[in-house]
């Protein structure tokens, strides 16, 4: 889903759980830690989101996933 609102890093933890989200002119901490960005884009859905994220073109973004991964997901290391 699209929208255009500037928030915390905990504000889109709470608001997007479990979700791929785009992150505008993302700002950091002395720790690189998120602290705060204007959110574009998020989606569940990761095909979605890429196919999203393609569209929207920004030039300063974080692609980031908030939340725990699910039990379905597998990851390579």
């Amino acid at each position: 889903m699209e929208i255009n609102r500037t928030m915390t890093k905990s504000e889109i933890e709470d608001a997007f759980d479990q979700e791929w989200v785009l992150v505008n002119d993302p700002e950091f901490d002395e720790q690189d830690e998120l602290v705060r960005g204007t959110v574009r884009y998020h989606c569940a859905d990761r095909d979605e989101f890429d196919q999203a994220v393609k569209e929207l073109r920004s030039q300063r973004i974080l692609r980031q996933y908030f939340g725990a991964p699910r039990e379905d997901l597998q990851f390579l290391l």
